[in-house]
């Protein structure tokens, strides 16, 4: 693991969670983990829910998640 990386834990392959990371793909590489589930893989705690955060605005996240679901 390096700075800026959690170490590969089970909750960040799940099929759902990927579309939403691709869904909200930002030029900044973004969105990002944040909150509990960065302390909790960390900590080797089990991932409960996990917190994303964008740069983007929130009616262009609402746009590309409701095109994504519609893909799906």
């Amino acid at each position: 693991m390096t700075a800026g990386t959690l170490p590969d834990a089970g909750w960040q392959k799940s099929a759902g969670l990927r579309r939403v990371i691709e869904a909200l793909r930002d030029e900044q590489g973004g969105p990002r983990y944040f909150g509990g589930a960065v302390r909790d893989t960390l900590l080797g705690c089990e991932v409960t829910a996990v917190d994303l955060a964008s740069t983007l605005l929130p009616a262009t996240v609402t746009n590309r998640l409701e095109s994504a679901r519609d893909k799906a």
